[in-house]
């Protein structure tokens, strides 16, 4: 289908980021097919840093600088997403 479908009230709008570098490039791809997203999944940013989702834990709790997570819902298994622009910039810092 090339027609879009409605758009729901929690999708942020399309030009919330026009003030974003435009010589930025985005380090984490979708897969073939799919949109870019705003979120990445645990896996999704596992998968970008090279590591297992073992070692993004434990890079969130020894490392101040990486990204503190959304978690969807207040129980301590609720799934956790990271904002994709906070994740490029931590895989730009210097090491």
């Amino acid at each position: 289908m090339d027609t879009p479908g409605p758009t729901s009230d929690t999708e942020p709008p399309t030009d919330c980021d026009a003030d974003a570098d435009s010589t930025s490039q985005i380090l984490i791809q979708p897969r073939a097919g799919e949109p870019a997203s705003e979120l990445l999944t645990l896996a999704e940013v596992a998968k970008a840093l090279k590591i297992g989702r073992s070692g993004c834990f434990e890079l969130r709790r020894r490392d101040p600088n990486f990204p503190k997570p959304i978690t969807n819902g207040s129980n301590p298994r609720s799934r956790v997403y990271f904002v994709r622009q906070e994740i490029e910039a931590y895989l730009r810092l210097p090491r």
